[in-house]
């Protein structure tokens, strides 16, 4: 399955600078974690294939703090989603999907657009210069 890690360089010293500023950037970079999970769950769910669409309802998120920053996820819950991301000895991902409109690696092809996630990190950065002013 796709991975997609971030980090954010000079949060410390920022924070170490500003009084507030680890509450300012812990909230709007978990905003941004939230809002990537979100895109990142409905377009797989719209590449997902589909045969009754049990596959493509299962597909859900979650997003926590941890002791090591923000994680997002999303995941598929139906026990055959693997095999279908991923594919078989008996389906290769070079077979297509029986949809042409879908594709077999549906998170990997939303996680593998980074341009798009680059635009939440820097509108989250933007929003942190904005609140500490």
């Amino acid at each position: 399955m796709g991975t997609l890690s971030v980090e954010i360089r000079g949060a410390k010293e920022l924070a170490a600078k500003y009084k507030g500023a680890s509450d300012v950037i812990n909230r709007r970079f978990l905003e941004a974690v939230q809002k990537a999970v979100i895109y990142t769950q409905r377009e797989s769910m719209m590449l997902t294939p589909i045969n009754k669409g049990f596959l493509r309802s299962s597909t859900k998120s979650d997003v926590r703090q941890t002791n090591n920053g923000i994680l997002g996820v999303v995941y598929n819950t139906a026990p055959y989603a693997s095999y279908v991301h991923d594919g078989t000895s008996k389906w290769p991902l070079s077979m297509p999907p029986k949809n042409p409109n879908t594709v077999r690696q549906f998170f990997k092809v939303v996680v593998d657009r980074p341009n798009v996630f680059d635009e939440f990190w820097k509108d989250a950065a933007k929003k942190v210069i904005d609140d500490l002013k």
